[in-house]
């Protein structure tokens, strides 16, 4: 623990090489107010995705970074909801929706708070901006499927997981009927002693001035239209709250997949350095007895990267994936357990104080 904290320190002390933040760059973000209202039928979901589309296009680096839809012209027996990863679009998951679309599915994503414009607009944004967005496309793959399966890679990954806890939360108000999870390189667990940052008690205050973003080149330039090559540490930061709120939240997702039947499908390169791949192995590992599911996780000699895998031109082994993903897709589903399920343990309030104490840094162990 004082070995990571040191790491910490020595990071803290890292200013010169971070670049600084003009109130200039700052002010071009877009406004992220109020998003459409929830859709009541399939109709009225087409429509609020027009109006969602259209508020995002000021200030977009191109049309791939904009959310997308493809849908068969009424409700269909599943929808998806795909939610990209931390500095990119919703190109990085198009291929696996259109796969998904041919197969008869309604197909809708987001573009996350921050995202599709400038690095400095992820600069300031907070979790729950995010939440926020994934719970308004949830409510537009509710009325564009009777099913609802969610694909997120990387944090949309995360953001899956938090969606699910969190409909089981309240799902006595609110309930969605669940198909599939299906990750890709999800963010469950990191590596990196850059993380232990986020664990500073009063670090969000200071992050701007000292670090504002994260690795060893913060002018790198932006040659890539479709994700930032800079990375925002804040960003980096809320991403690790959100794992961490995950983690504790475990037992409920747990309970939620046995409770519901639902099934899990995971692809992770065992040469990923953004996350941590023994984690995503170990998430699938404890998966309750009987739950349908599958990992294909592609050895090291592979040289498959984070940002590969969801990608048919940097995954060699993309169309294997895709059929392998039908092929689960096509499997009966799980059987849902019979009445209400015996109530699991929520973690202990000692656990609790350990993951305060900053211990979701070890997730790499």
């Amino acid at each position: 623990m004082m070995i990571r904290w040191a790491l910490a320190g020595l990071l803290l002390a890292s200013v010169a090489r971070s670049a600084p933040v003009t109130s200039e760059a700052a002010a071009s973000c877009p406004d992220y107010g109020p998003l459409p209202d929830a859709p009541a039928d399939y109709a009225q979901a087409v429509a609020r995705f027009a109006e969602y589309r259209a508020s995002k296009e000021s200030g977009i680096r191109a049309e791939g970074d904009l959310p997308f839809l493809r849908v068969h012209g009424g409700p269909t027996a599943e929808s998806v909801l795909l939610v990209h990863g931390l500095t990119d679009s919703p190109y990085y998951v198009a291929t696996i929706g259109d796969a998904l679309y041919a197969r008869g599915y309604n197909v809708v994503s987001v573009l996350l708070p921050g995202h599709g414009t400038r690095p400095e607009c992820l600069l300031h944004i907070k979790k729950e901006q995010w939440r926020r967005e994934v719970r308004f496309g949830l409510s537009l793959a509710r009325r564009l499927g009777a099913k609802v399966s969610m694909a997120g890679f990387s944090t949309g990954g995360a953001l899956s997981l938090d969606a699910l806890a969190e409909n089981f939360e309240r799902s006595d108000r609110d309930p969605i009927s669940w198909g599939n999870l299906l990750l890709f390189s999800p963010a469950i667990g990191f590596n990196t002693p850059e993380v232990d940052l986020c664990d500073i008690p009063g670090v969000d205050d200071v992050l701007e001035a000292v670090m504002p973003w994260k690795g060893n080149n913060p002018n790198a330039p932006e040659t890539n239209p479709y994700r930032y090559e800079k990375m925002a540490t804040e960003a980096v930061c809320q991403l690790v709250y959100l794992t961490q709120e995950n983690d504790l939240r475990r037992w409920i997702i747990d309970r939620d997949v046995a409770r519901r039947g639902i099934g899990v499908f995971a692809v992770e390169s065992l040469d990923d350095t953004t996350v941590s791949p023994q984690a995503v192995v170990r998430f699938m590992d404890d998966l309750p007895n009987g739950a349908r599911k599958e990992l294909i996780a592609y050895p090291k000699s592979d040289g498959i990267g984070h940002a590969d895998v969801p990608r048919p031109e940097t995954n060699p082994h993309y169309a294997e994936m895709i059929s392998r993903l039908g092929t689960f897709l096509d499997a009966p589903s799980a059987p849902a357990a019979a009445g209400a399920p015996p109530p699991m343990p929520a973690p202990s309030s000692a656990a609790i104080l350990l993951r305060a104490q900053g211990l979701a840094g070890a997730l790499g162990r």
